[in-house]
């Protein structure tokens, strides 16, 4: 291909007039200048301080490049800007007999018109219907830089609707960047209808600090053939990041180990534009990464059909293509597989497993998540061994951007910990209608938004959890926004706090979310406002045989007065006086209380009721609605066997009734609580007689693990129909 091109140029050139640089003049703008209609403007290696323009001149400024075909030139020919301005600019309406060849072009700085314009091409700036053509030039280490502005095309920006021909260019290491408003295009931006046509090139390693590290378009088309699309980064769209329309023709192109902070490490596509791939010269997308869509990400677009060679899995999950649903691929080949089945990870295990049982698990949560396939037919779990997973011990990289359909359990959150090292929050999970969490521990996470899980849109169940020692700005343990709803049963939030001003020591929660505690105790957390839970704009929460208390200031705040609580059979600090102090709008049920829950020594992270707490056996008697209350129902029991307690820890009253099956006030045996079962205890009592366990456990009204007159008062008023 390089010679074919060295014929075309030589050919079409040879007989020009040819402007040496610097035997006839010192610089290139010079040449430019003094250069007619058809000539040559042919550059010595060096290095050149300074921009140059083509001013509408249709001449060819190439390196000796361009009259050997040796590509050394192109590295010994240099243009630096010395960040001054855009090294090459087009502006003019020039095309494609303007053209530039055999340079490396540096250190441009993208300039603006005037202050309220964006900043620009770095590299190179085509506008004002420019559409040169550009050839075999290294074009590096160039910014456009907005400040208070945005910042286009570190490398190359095509406006007004310009049309570069861009052909074997290595466009490297450039960035654009705004420290107020957008960066978009670290390599490549297009705007305003213009169409360029990239092929045979390189973008590589470029960033942009908001969208498309490697390329941005807006109401363009692109046309991308036959080049290589990698390890370039950004927010959103790491690769390409396509916007407002824009369009871009995919043929034998490899968009590889781009990376996106957010969405869309290959490819993301957003306000209806889209992508075309080429069936008969088939694209590469493979070992991208992001937050969801690792390869692609489409943003409310519709169905697309994705055509490839090589993908990075065989099954196609959200992790990889989101939203799957709306993807239909055909593959050829895949770099790895992903597993339909339970998956399961231990401190101990080892990546390079399947971790398709327990014997031979995983060793990181991050591995599972990127291993196993999931969907709304195929729902699935990660099996955690007890243990630590951390960055530092077990090479966890989080947070973890949650499936939809998937579950993470362990056993006891006092024996498997999810430590996170202040490197971030733990969980984020945006649109999630079904996933299960259980039987872990979070702490030390810190996070603008949720130290331990964030929530948009998302309603999983929390279970059996320890969230302790998070911080955050808003939400210290728990962030909740855009229609949340999370159920969190014997959970213990504890410990936790945000920055200096912020809300919600525990739980945040926003734009209509609305989570639900049960048994869940918070305590001891710190915020300027709503020490345990905030709410806004029209979120509510439902609280449930719970624990508040001991948190700064008033437990429960809210913005306004579109949020309330729904509580009962459960003990606030200061009780229904403290909430009255609010804007909430609140629903005071049976049950409650404002007394002291007695906690065991929650300064030492003991938040265990103790002996005397007013929450043992004080929680709904028939927590699950079904008419049957504690004693006749083991659903209402706490694992001792006795009525539920507040909190998310039981006081254990264990003297082995949860261990024995018997109906409550049956003594006798009979299938029936009647006067006989009375007649049986006084019996026991008078004649002190010892009653079996099983006895025991019918009648003891009192769960002080013996039968006496106590139990008979309690019995007969409480329980018998007379």
């Amino acid at each position: 291909m390089k010679s074919t091109l060295f014929a075309f140029l030589f050919a079409t050139f040879a007989f020009a007039t040819i402007v040496h640089i610097p035997a006839d003049y010192l610089t290139i703008q010079d040449g430019i200048d003094n250069a007619a209609e058809g000539d040559t403007v042919l550059v010595a290696p060096g290095t050149y301080l300074e921009t140059i323009r083509f001013n509408g001149t249709a001449i060819m400024v190439g390196s000796l490049f361009i009259t050997s075909g040796d590509t050394g030139y192109i590295s010994s020919t240099v243009i630096d800007a010395n960040h001054g301005a855009s090294v090459v600019t087009f502006d003019s309406g020039e095309d494609s007999t303007a053209v530039l060849s055999g340079f490396t072009l540096t250190h441009g700085f993208g300039v603006s018109n005037d202050w309220q314009d964006f900043i620009r091409g770095g590299g190179i700036s085509c506008q004002n219907e420019s559409s040169p053509k550009l050839t075999w030039l290294n074009i590096m280490d160039n910014e456009a830089y907005g400040g208070e502005m945005v910042g286009y095309g570190g490398g190359v920006t095509c406006r007004e609707n310009s049309c570069p021909i861009i052909d074997n260019v290595l466009i490297q290491d450039n960035f654009a960047s705004s420290w107020w408003f957008v960066g978009a295009g670290g390599a490549v931006a297009c705007l305003e209808n213009s169409n360029p046509v990239i092929r045979n090139s390189i973008i590589r390693s470029n960033y942009s600090n908001t969208v498309g590290g490697g390329i941005f378009a807006d109401s363009s088309h692109l046309i991308i053939q036959s080049s290589l699309i990698e390890s370039n980064s950004s927010n959103q769209g790491g690769g390409i990041w396509l916007y407002r329309g824009a369009t871009t023709f995919l043929q034998g192109t490899t968009i590889r180990l781009n990376n996106a902070d957010q969405d869309g490490g290959g490819i993301y596509l957003s306000d209806s534009s889209s992508v075309e791939f080429s069936f008969e010269e088939r694209c590469s997308i493979y070992q991208n990464h992001a937050a969801r869509g690792w390869d692609l990400y489409l943003d409310a677009i519709g169905p697309l059909p994705v055509v490839l060679d090589t993908f990075s899995v065989n099954l196609i999950s959200d992790l990889y293509a989101y939203p799957a649903a709306e993807l239909t691929f055909s593959i050829q080949h895949y770099l790895a597989e992903l597993f339909n089945a339970d998956l399961y990870a231990s401190p101990t295990g080892d990546d390079d497993h399947n971790g398709l049982t327990p014997d031979e698990p995983l060793k990181t949560i991050s591995r599972a998540l990127a291993s196993i396939y999931v969907s709304e037919d195929f729902p699935h779990s990660i099996h955690l061994a007890p243990g630590s997973y951390s960055v530092s011990g077990t090479g966890e990289q989080f947070p973890f951007y949650w499936l939809d359909n998937l579950s993470l359990t362990s056993e006891n959150p006092d024996d498997t910990v999810l430590d996170l090292e202040s490197s971030g929050n733990a969980f984020d999970l945006r649109n999630i209608d079904s996933a299960f969490f259980s039987g872990f521990s979070v702490v030390y996470g810190n996070h603008w938004d949720g130290g331990a899980f964030h929530l948009e849109n998302a309603s999983p169940v929390m279970n059996d959890l320890i969230l302790q020692h998070n911080h955050s700005n808003y939400g210290g343990a728990v962030f909740c926004e855009n229609n949340s709803n999370p159920v969190l049963q014997r959970v213990l939030i504890t410990d936790n706090t945000t920055y200096s001003h912020e809300r919600g020591g525990g739980i945040y929660a926003i734009d209509q979310s609305h989570p639900v505690l049960i048994n869940v105790t918070i305590s001891n957390n710190t915020a300027d406002e709503g020490g345990a839970i905030y709410l806004r704009d029209n979120a509510d929460a439902t609280i449930i045989n719970s624990v508040i208390w001991g948190n700064s200031g008033i437990e429960i705040e809210s913005w306004d007065s579109t949020s309330g609580v729904i509580v009962s059979y459960s003990t606030i600090e200061d009780g229904l006086i403290g909430l009255a102090e609010t804007n909430l709008d609140i629903t005071w049920l049976d049950g409650n209380l404002d007394s002291d829950p007695q906690l065991v020594n929650p300064d030492s992270s003991d938040y265990h009721l103790s002996a005397a707490s007013p929450c043992i056996d004080t929680a709904d008697p028939d927590l699950d609605g079904d008419g049957s209350p504690w004693y006749s129902d083991p659903d209402d029991r706490d694992p001792d066997g006795t009525r539920l307690d507040m909190g998310a820890l039981f006081f254990d009253q264990s003297y082995g009734c949860y261990e024995l099956e018997y109906d409550f006030g049956d003594v006798n045996d009979d299938g029936n609580v009647d006067i006989l079962d009375v007649v049986m205890v006084v019996g026991f009592i008078i004649d002190q007689e010892i009653p079996t366990p099983v006895q025991i456990c019918c009648f003891d009204c009192w769960q002080d693990g013996q039968l006496n007159v106590l139990d008979l008062v309690c019995f007969i008023s409480s329980f018998l129909p007379f």
